[in-house]
């Protein structure tokens, strides 16, 4: 009992890890496709919220709401000096509050306020100087916005649609960049008609972006690089893992076709077993299809190649194969479990042409010898004589 549980083990390892391997496939498939609907969330659902966690917060996009807010309080204008501000949108820079300009200078250009406010029409201008030039000149209060970008300098963004990009604010279209594009916010905003920021695209382009074709895609680099090596794992072990599907199953066909010759063997013996003096009966057939084909008569050598295929016709019927003679039974039998299946077919074929061409078909000997040479290896593959 022992000995036959030992022999069951084998198998039964290899199909526990086959079904192992199958599993983590079939794991793996399922989770890496929640992984990827993950993509490109959408911060305000809650697949962007499990995005965002996985990510954490970073910048935020579009910035808090009022951060960007300038004048200073009316009855405290004196907090305005020094302060950084930037223009909304072109701007024109006047010699004082008159009409008088000196210079214009784009949208998102900064500077500092060194004096101010005066008043005409009902317009505040605040004194500033620009950081590019050292350029001084008085900007209308209307035109400015503090320097503060509410959070949002340095934010990773995402196009939430085929989007264009600027040299400037409603400027020259430099680019177009397909949806779901990352990119990093460099500056802004600027308000020319709609507020517009500076992207610097994953693919190299940078230039200025309407804010409503953006969206905030913060901590999606780190949940990308988390993705990507899940998937670089995934991908090995599974490779690991159909490697082993694929051993596991030869080695179960292997030792499938020794199991069966296994069980087949046994099933002779029985046979033997209820035969009392059958090897030695087998035996004297065999001696006497020896006597035969040691004759000088080519007609006994004839004689010999029947009686030798009546015996492996005896020999296959006691092993369990049945059917209309001795070809249709060879056809049931699998290689695997006959090693010396090729021969037995091709003396049991000179035996046909004996018996169906009769006198008219003549053996030479070294045919004669060749044939009974099949019989004999037949026979001793399966200890029949």
């Amino acid at each position: 009992m022992a000995e036959k549980e030992q022999k069951k083990n084998p198998p039964d390892t290899l199909e526990r890890l086959l079904e192992i391997g199958l599993i983590f496939l079939l794991v793996s498939a399922v989770f890496s496709g929640l992984m990827a609907s993950f993509r490109n969330p959408d911060p305000s659902t809650a697949d962007g919220k499990f995005f965002l966690f996985f990510g954490g917060a970073g910048k935020t996009f579009p910035p808090r709401e009022g951060s960007l807010k300038f004048p200073p309080p009316s009855d405290a204008p004196e907090e305005a000096i020094g302060e950084r501000v930037r223009t909304y949108q072109q701007t024109s820079v006047y010699a004082t509050s008159s009409d008088e300009v000196l210079f214009t200078v784009p949208a998102g250009t900064s500077s500092t306020i060194i004096g101010g406010p005066v008043e005409r029409d009902g317009v505040k201008y605040w004194k500033v100087r620009f950081f590019d030039d050292g350029r001084e000149g008085y900007v209308a209060e209307n035109e400015l916005m503090q320097q503060d970008d509410g959070g949002a300098i340095g934010a990773v963004i995402q196009a939430v649609r085929e989007t264009a990009t600027y040299d400037t604010s409603l400027g020259r279209l430099i680019a177009r960049v397909a949806k779901g594009t990352r990119g990093t916010i460099k500056d802004g905003p600027v308000r020319e008609s709609g507020e517009y920021w500076l992207v610097e695209w994953d693919n190299g382009v940078s230039g200025w972006v309407a804010q409503k074709d953006l969206q905030s895609a913060a901590g999606s680099r780190l949940f990308e690089r988390i993705l990507f090596w899940f998937r670089v794992t995934s991908i090995s072990l599974s490779i690991i893992f159909l490697t082993i599907v694929l051993y596991v199953n030869i080695r179960l066909m292997h030792i499938g076709g020794e199991q069966a010759k296994k069980l087949y063997r046994p099933a002779q013996e029985p046979v033997e077993s209820r035969t009392p003096g059958s090897q030695g009966g087998r035996m004297t057939r065999w001696n006497h299809v020896l006597e035969l084909a040691q004759s000088a008569n080519p007609n006994d050598w004839k004689l010999a190649i029947i009686e030798a295929d009546i015996i492996l016709e005896d020999m296959v019927t006691k092993m369990g194969y049945h059917g209309d003679g001795l070809g249709e039974k060879l056809k049931q039998i699998e290689t695997s479990d006959f090693r010396t299946l090729d021969a037995a077919f091709s003396a049991h074929a000179v035996r046909n042409r004996i018996a169906h061409e009769g006198s008219s078909f003549l053996v030479s000997k070294e045919e004669k010898d060749r044939v009974i040479e099949q019989y004999r290896q037949v026979f001793q593959e399966f200890r029949y004589i």
